[in-house]
């Protein structure tokens, strides 16, 4: 019951996390697999996001602890988020159950490959749902409300903890420009 709970707790987790640090959405190139150059740009443009994006979400989590009421707000908004699935009818705790016996049957060394195949699906499936609830709730006035004050707080003591969030967050929205003009443009 332990692991699911630090399940149910990281799926909820990434929720505020896509709340409280910016994100980029890359697309696919519209080159053909021979633009080798643009691919190794876009490669090392993704690398420096995910450094930058890793240092900030360290920034986040020290600042959570040096700050308890701000990680009380933080609670308070994932467990907003859970029971507004759970009025819409998602039922986190046996969903999160069933993604984990899933997980568990994809470690088996002797899984036959169609088998894996079919796991691999239901396991997508089941996070897409989960995500769609999560995306249901978040899309409530109040839990909106509620997500955008938890954001503006984070970053204020994420600024006073660390001085170099400011930077930090400049050079991930520099970074999200060049990697989507680079994706997009060829």
């Amino acid at each position: 019951m332990q692991k699911l709970k630090l399940l149910k707790a990281a799926a909820l987790a990434a929720s505020v996390t896509t709340l409280t640090l910016p994100s980029v959405g890359l697309a696919q190139p519209s080159e053909p697999p021979t633009a080798a150059p643009n691919q190794a740009k876009v490669q090392a443009l993704a690398q420096d996001y995910q450094e930058v994006a890793k240092k900030l979400a360290e920034i986040r989590e020290t600042t959570y602890k040096a700050n308890p009421e701000l990680a009380e707000q933080r609670d308070a908004f994932q467990a907003m988020i859970e029971e507004r699935m759970e009025d819409g009818g998602y039922d986190a705790d046996a969903k999160l159950e069933k993604m984990q016996d899933i997980a568990s049957q994809l470690k088996s060394e002797d899984i036959e490959e169609a088998k894996k195949q079919e796991l691999v699906k239901k396991f997508q499936q089941e996070r897409q749902k989960m995500l769609n609830a999560q995306r249901e709730a978040l899309a409530e006035t109040d839990v909106k409300k509620a997500g955008e004050k938890l954001q503006e707080d984070t970053l204020a003591a994420m600024k006073a903890h660390d001085e170099s969030t400011d930077k930090l967050l400049e050079r991930l929205a520099r970074l999200r420009s060049d990697l989507q003009k680079a994706t997009t443009n060829g």
